[in-house]
């Protein structure tokens, strides 16, 4: 039984692509991304500049998180935390548990 669990969250885990197309839709955010950093983000067709940003992707093979932290030149601020697993994606908080998955 361990070992068909181990196999489908292997098979299920979210790719790169399906957490950047989750966050667009679910912030309504789409981000070029340069490297490991952003230069703008879309927000309903309005172009936001970033002053700073931070990226990472974690793979583990069985689950998958991606952090982004972003800082627009109007001074607003979004941290976003996402957890990957049997295909699906969760919003995180910062915490104990995100602290421990990634």
């Amino acid at each position: 039984m361990f070992l068909f669990i181990l196999l489908v969250m292997i098979f299920t885990n979210p790719s790169e692509t399906k957490f950047h197309q989750w966050i667009q839709e679910e912030y309504d955010l789409e981000c070029r991304l340069t490297g490991q950093h952003f230069d703008y983000c879309l927000n309903d067709g309005k172009e936001m500049r970033l002053t700073s940003s931070a990226y990472s992707f974690k793979n583990t093979g069985i689950y998958s998180t991606n952090k982004r932290e972003l800082v627009f030149e109007n001074g607003d601020k979004i941290a976003i935390r996402v957890l990957g697993v049997f295909g699906m994606l969760f919003s995180m908080e910062d915490g104990k548990l995100w602290e421990i998955l990634n």
